[in-house]
């Protein structure tokens, strides 16, 4: 992994000196400039661009070299940590809260000079997926799908490697996390895209059963007999969906083992076989093992299930995704509204990046579509997502106040307890991502010892790739 590439303008010696010695330390690559002119000469004449900068608030509001407007005009995807002297702490620290800007006010530690690094390179991590994510209309070969991370990369290869055969697949996956994209991806890329999507929720019925909605039967009324289709020839040619297969009765899986041995169907109460054509994309959100153990999913069944098995991660497990998902919802609900909406602001992307999305997917979905109904510009800003969802980052307060002082309670822990895990997660996630998966070098990155460090990815669920 190459070295963080920092550089310090400041215009005393010894704050350059003290920030240079702990960085390097560090293993980080570092620079210095003095004055605004040296600055700008270090910025232009490097072939590569700088990670992080650390200024010195006094050089940025220069009004003779607008020092501050020519850094973001020559770096705009570097992250900008200022320094402030205790003369201008009090006024500068809010306004810099208000730009989502990163700071140390004098005197500061070396752990004052880490923690705001950790916090700067996670802000530019942010900037340079949202802008790769609004210059790409189209990211992906397969349309539906949307990926960055390493991740959603290995699902999609699986994808685009089992479109063209007719195995049939399962999907596993928590509620929201796009079982049914990654099936019509599939069935898009497949030579079936011609021929019908068929998605079937099983949901059991007196009349018609599981088995009847499936495959057909013949209706006997008035002495007549009508001949009633079921979803597997609705399908034809195409695909089958269907969404949650532990709802099936024991019978209702052995028919289907006869149709996919033998690749025939025959209706309930009919006589003629007919040959079964489609492509079977099954769904859970279940842990099958503990399906079969608990005698709910006959086991013949599972194994033929098990034949090409495609495993979707929740949300938070795939955070670099964000900004890329973000702007594909936006794009397809600004349509839906006929809103002219272009961007997403940065401070409200660091937001979306951060939230827990308990129902994955589905909610932010819902999140930027609610946001697009109400925004009048071009932009979606943080008071958009501040007016839909709440003030507060965490899903366990809905945005209505409390009625009651146990219900502010109630709400106030809770949001404390979710904000700390929510920045911890990124924090993780973060330090794994800058590791490449190095959960030792993750853990001396940040200064942790590695047993705590590896706690915290326990506690949140996180995947080590």
């Amino acid at each position: 992994m190459d070295p963080t590439r920092i550089l310090i303008i400041d215009d005393e010696l010894a704050v350059v000196q003290g920030c240079s010695r702990t960085l390097v330390k560090s293993g980080h690559e570092v620079h210095s400039a003095l004055n605004s002119s040296e600055a700008i000469t270090r910025i232009t004449g490097s072939e590569e661009a700088y990670d992080v900068i650390f200024l010195d608030l006094k050089l940025a509001g220069d009004p003779d070299t607008e020092l501050l407007k020519r850094l973001k005009q020559l770096a705009p995807y570097t992250a900008i940590i200022f320094i402030i002297g205790p003369a201008s702490i009090a006024a500068a620290i809010e306004a810099l809260r208000q730009s989502h800007s990163e700071f140390l006010a004098k005197p500061f530690t070396p752990e004052d000079i880490t923690t705001a690094l950790r916090c700067a390179l996670l802000h530019r991590t942010m900037l340079l997926q949202s802008s790769q994510a609004q210059e790409n209309s189209k990211i992906l070969e397969l349309e539906e799908l949307v990926w960055i991370g390493p991740t959603m990369h290995k699902i999609a290869h699986l994808a685009a490697t089992v479109a063209p055969t007719g195995s049939n697949i399962l999907i596993i996956g928590a509620d929201g996390t796009g079982k049914m994209n990654v099936a019509e991806a599939i069935h898009r890329a497949s030579p079936r895209r011609l021929d019908p999507f068929v998605m079937f929720e099983p949901k059991r019925k007196k009349h018609p059963s599981i088995s009847e909605q499936l495959f057909g039967y013949v209706a006997k009324e008035f002495g007549s007999s009508k001949n009633i289709p079921g979803k597997i020839e609705e399908a034809g040619k195409g695909t089958l969906y269907m969404t949650e297969i532990t709802t099936l009765s024991a019978n209702d899986q052995s028919r289907l083992i006869i149709a996919i041995k033998e690749r025939r169907r025959m209706p309930l109460r009919g006589t003629d076989s007919q040959t079964l054509s489609c492509r079977i994309i099954f769904a859970t959100e279940e842990n099958l093992h503990d399906v079969v153990a608990q005698g709910k999913l006959i086991e013949d069944f599972y194994y033929h299930l098990e034949v090409f098995p495609i495993y979707l991660p929740s949300l938070p497990e795939r955070i670099e995704d964000i900004p890329a998902l973000s702007y594909q919802l936006m794009r397809r609900f600004a349509v839906r509204y006929a809103r002219p909406i272009v961007k997403i602001d940065e401070k409200l992307m660091a937001r979306l990046q951060v939230r827990n999305w308990q129902k994955n997917l589905r909610e932010l979905s819902e999140c930027i579509e609610r946001m697009i109904s109400v925004c009048e510009g071009d932009s979606l800003e943080l008071d958009h997502y501040k007016q839909v969802m709440g003030e507060g980052t965490s899903s366990e307060w809905s945005g209505l106040p409390p009625t009651t002082s146990e219900e502010l309670k109630t709400v106030k822990k809770k949001l404390r307890q979710t904000a700390v895990a929510e920045v911890e997660r990124a924090f993780v996630s973060e330090a794994l991502r800058r590791s490449s998966g190095n959960i030792s070098l993750a853990a001396r990155m940040v200064g942790m010892q590695r047993r705590n460090f590896q706690t915290l990815i326990k506690r949140y669920g996180i995947l080590v790739k």
